[in-house]
């Protein structure tokens, strides 16, 4: 057993400033802070999770982000949006639970991160690989998705790694 983790944090300190927004409708959910969170489905929002900080720009089709406005765009799902990312609080407050998790079973763990991402910080990764004796931390060179431009390079980090881990 192991863990690939792709820019996905565990502690709160690896929340980006996207994430004000989150923090803002968690304190007071009023209509302001609502109109304000639902930017982060517009399609501005969620180009720039696809482009921001990207290394390689030729290697990102249009096609993820166009794909994940048209169904962010469906009648009904900016109040699941709404719903969801008022949720994610609770995510948060099981961030200890998931630390001592890594702490106590310490599975051999490859954490291959996307070094510009805006939404999940470098410090997010930084505190990931703190958690953990058998850690590989890679910061590539890419964004928040950096699979849609590194994927080769992430499926030989992870072919490699568990090679070295298990021997196979």
């Amino acid at each position: 057993m192991g863990f690939v983790i792709q820019n996905a944090v565990a502690h709160e300190v690896g929340l980006g400033q996207p994430f004000d927004r989150f923090k803002a409708l968690w304190v007071d959910p009023s209509p302001e802070n609502q109109v304000v969170f639902a930017t982060l489905v517009e399609a501005e929002f969620t180009k720039k999770q696809y482009v921001y900080g990207v290394c390689n720009p030729f290697r990102i089709s249009p096609d993820g982000y166009t794909m994940d406005q048209y169904f962010l765009d469906r009648p009904g799902n900016a109040a699941i949006q709404l719903v969801l990312g008022y949720d994610y609080r609770h995510n948060v407050e099981q961030y200890p639970i998931w630390q001592q998790y890594l702490r106590t079973h310490q599975p051999p763990t490859l954490i291959a991160w996307g070094k510009n991402d805006f939404n999940f910080t470098l410090a997010g990764a930084y505190a990931l690989a703190r958690e953990l004796t058998c850690a590989e931390l890679e910061l590539l060179c890419g964004g928040h998705f950096v699979l849609e431009e590194e994927s080769w390079t992430v499926s030989e980090l992870i072919k490699s790694f568990f090679c070295r881990v298990y021997g196979f």
